[in-house]
């Protein structure tokens, strides 16, 4: 879905567990997901325009998200913005929903956020400058296979130009990784919104 969007010029910039729905297809029975919430959504060529300013908050499955609007890259949900977003000298482009992506990553293996516990202030200097745990580092031994935990890794990469190069080659990434993991079947389930539609 995020290759897709990505190939129409669309940067979501919203990406959170919360704004992933799980569908389950009724002729096969099959769960799939969908990306939802393009509220805050630029078109590539319109990453300069100047949005209104809002503030709210969302919750889900037991986390707080703050939601921010307003001008320029600073739109967003702090606990999944990238490095760029939080910035106001930074236009974003497409690797940020990589970020976000790998921040949703990081949660459905791990059950915590990569920078959590914190105010707006210290989660924005945080992402900036601090390094996240790495999953072997939190998890037991032999939870997450090194070549999970460095797609992981990759994806929050303070740089954008140290991240993947794009959402086509993630997921190719992410393919490769989970063939050596030791984590199992993903549950992507635990942390996104439980809403289906009725299509």
């Amino acid at each position: 879905a995020l290759i897709h969007m990505h190939q129409e010029g669309v940067i979501h910039r919203d990406l959170k567990s919360s704004n992933i729905m799980r569908k389950r297809v009724p002729t096969t029975g099959r769960i799939v997901y969908k990306i939802i919430d393009l509220g805050i959504s630029l078109l590539e060529r319109e990453v300069d325009s100047r949005l209104k300013q809002t503030v709210g908050a969302q919750m889900s499955v037991g986390f707080t998200y703050r939601t921010r609007t307003g001008l320029h890259s600073q739109q967003g949900t702090l606990d999944y913005m990238s490095p760029e977003q939080h910035s106001s000298k930074e236009a974003v482009d497409k690797r940020t929903d990589l970020w976000s992506l790998g921040v949703v990553m990081y949660q459905t293996l791990s059950g915590q956020l990569p920078f959590r516990d914190r105010n707006d202030k210290t989660v924005e200097y945080a992402v900036a400058n601090e390094p996240h745990v790495e999953l072997q580092e939190l998890l037991d031994p032999g939870t997450v296979s090194d070549e999970l935990n460095k797609f992981v890794n990759t994806s929050l990469e303070k740089k954008r130009g140290d991240r993947f190069s794009s959402a086509k080659v993630m997921k190719e990434k992410l393919e490769e990784a989970l063939k050596t993991s030791t984590s199992g079947d993903i549950d992507f389930g635990n942390f996104i919104s439980y809403r289906f539609d009725s299509d």
